[in-house]
C-alpha cells in the first residue's frame, strides 16, 4: 500500500515538472541552452608556427577579437591553447536590414552618391554654395632652369614628391667603371675647374644628369625646379571660410582741423576664419568624405559641380547583428545589403584568417578637417573596388606617397614612402 502511495506521489511530481515546463516554454520564461552543433554558428583554430611566442600569440589573440568584435557577433568565445587560437561563434546569423525615419538634407550627385548630410535646408545649401571647381597638379617633375626635365623617374604625383625628390639631389663624382688602386680626394676637396665628369646623384646613387665640371653641375643642381607638367581638376569645398569684422572709424575731435595735411591712422579690419558649413555636414550615413576629383578637364568638374544639389531625405537603412547591434546605416539601400553581405559568415572566415602587414612610413603631415587642404586631399584606395585594383597592391605603393585615414576617423594622415 505504502509503495503504491510513493509511486503515485512520483507520478504527480513529475506531472508538476512538465506542466511547469511547458508554461515556461510557452511563455519565453525558459529556454534551452544549446551547444554549438545544435544552435548553428561558427567554429575556427587558427595554428601559429612552433616556437611562436606568448607574446605574438597574445597579440594575434587581440587582432582576432577586435576583428570579430566588428561584426556585432554576440558572446565570442575566443581563446588560447598553446599554439592554437580558437574561436567559437555560437548563434551566428546573418544580420537585418531595419528602415529607420531620419529627416535630413544631403548633397547629393546627379548618380545618387552622397556627400554629407545636415539637419536643415538652410546649412546644406550653404555648404552646396561652398564647393568649387580648382586645379591641382597632377604630374610634378624635377628640371632645370630652363625647364627641361631630368629624367621621366623624377616625375612625382604630387609637389610633395617632387620637391622631396629635388632637394635629395646632390652633385658626385661619376663612378669609376674600375676600383681604382689608391683612394681618390672626396669631391668637396676637388677644385671646381677640376675635370668630371659629375653627376646629379640621388641618395641611393643612381645618377640622373652629368656635366663635364664639378662647377656646372652645382650650377644646375642650384637652379633645379619642381615642373608641374600635367594637372587635374577637382570638386572641392573649403574646411573654413574667412570673416571680416569691420571695427568702427574714429570719430575727428571738435578741434581738430578740417582737411588736415597728413591722415589719421583709421583701425584696419580684424581677419579672422570660421568652420565652414561644408566641413559641419555629417558623414556618418554612408556618405563619400571626398568629392569627386581627378577630372581630365576643367568642364568636366565643372558638369560634376553642376550635377549637385541638397535632397530630402527622411530615412536611414540599418544593418542589426544578430546580437542587436547597429553596424552601420545608409542612405541607399544597396549599400545596406552590400554591408549586410560583407558582416556575413563567409567574410567573417575570411577576415579572422587574414594575415595583416605592417608597414613603416614617415608621417609628412596630420590633415584635420579645419585644415583648408583637407578636401582636395583623397584618401589613397578609399573604395573596396580601388583596393582590388592592381594599382593599389602593397608593391605599387611601396616608393609612393599615401594618404590613410586617422585613429580618429576624421583627420587623415599623409604619409612618405615605406621605409621598412
Amino acid at each position: 500500500m505504502r509503495r503504491s502511495r510513493d509511486l503515485w506521489l512520483s507520478v504527480a511530481f513529475v506531472g508538476i515538472l512538465v506542466v511547469a515546463s511547458a508554461l515556461g516554454f510557452a511563455f519565453g520564461d525558459l529556454k534551452p541552452t544549446l551547444g554549438l552543433d545544435l544552435e548553428g554558428g561558427l567554429s575556427v583554430i587558427l595554428s601559429a608556427p612552433d616556437g611562436t611566442t606568448d607574446t605574438v600569440m597574445n597579440q594575434a589573440l587581440e587582432n582576432i577579437r577586435n576583428r570579430v568584435d566588428a561584426f556585432g557577433v554576440g558572446e565570442p568565445q575566443i581563446f588560447l591553447s598553446g599554439n592554437n587560437i580558437e574561436v567559437q561563434l555560437p548563434g551566428l546569423a546573418p544580420g537585418t536590414i531595419q528602415s529607420r525615419p531620419k529627416d535630413q538634407w544631403c548633397i547629393q550627385s546627379s548618380d545618387g552618391t552622397t556627400y554629407g548630410c545636415a539637419k536643415d535646408q538652410a546649412t546644406a545649401e550653404k555648404a552646396l554654395a561652398e564647393i568649387t571647381v580648382i586645379s591641382e597638379p597632377s604630374n610634378v617633375c624635377v628640371a632645370d632652369a630652363q625647364g627641361n626635365v631630368l629624367d621621366t623617374k623624377l616625375c612625382f604625383s604630387t609637389q610633395t614628391e617632387a620637391d622631396a625628390a629635388r632637394a635629395g639631389l646632390s652633385v658626385q663624382p661619376k663612378a669609376s667603371p674600375t676600383p681604382s688602386a689608391t683612394p681618390s680626394a672626396t669631391p668637396s676637396a676637388a677644385p671646381a675647374s677640376a675635370p668630371g665628369p659629375y653627376c646629379l646623384t640621388d641618395a641611393s646613387g643612381k645618377t640622373y644628369r652629368c656635366y663635364p665640371t664639378q662647377a656646372r653641375a652645382e650650377a644646375v643642381q642650384k637652379g633645379l625646379i619642381s615642373k608641374t607638367t600635367a594637372v587635374s581638376y577637382c570638386v572641392v569645398a573649403p574646411a573654413s571660410v574667412p570673416v571680416v569684422t569691420p571695427l568702427p572709424s574714429p570719430s575727428p575731435s571738435k578741434g581738430s582741423a578740417k582737411g588736415s595735411a597728413s591722415p589719421s591712422s583709421s583701425p584696419t579690419p580684424s581677419p579672422s576664419t570660421e568652420a565652414s558649413a561644408f566641413s559641419q555636414l555629417d558623414f556618418s550615413d554612408g556618405s563619400n568624405t571626398d568629392l569627386p576629383c581627378s577630372f581630365a578637364s576643367k568642364t568636366e568638374a565643372e558638369a560634376a559641380r553642376s550635377g549637385l544639389s541638397a535632397a530630402h531625405e527622411t530615412q536611414v537603412f540599418c544593418v542589426i547583428s544578430s546580437a542587436n547591434k547597429n553596424l552601420g546605416c545608409y542612405l541607399d539601400r544597396q549599400d545596406a545589403v552590400d554591408q549586410q553581405r560583407a558582416t556575413g559568415q563567409s567574410h567573417l572566415l575570411q577576415v579572422i584568417g587574414e594575415t595583416a602587414r605592417l608597414e613603416e612610413r614617415i608621417v609628412l603631415a596630420v590633415i584635420s578637417p579645419s585644415d583648408p587642404s583637407y578636401p582636395a586631399t583623397p584618401l589613397t584606395c578609399a573604395t573596396a573596388d580601388e583596393q582590388k585594383t592592381k594599382a593599389c597592391s602593397f608593391e605599387a605603393l611601396v616608393n609612393k606617397e599615401v594618404v590613410y585615414p586617422g585613429p580618429d576617423g576624421q583627420s587623415k594622415y599623409r604619409l612618405g614612402p615605406v621605409v621598412i
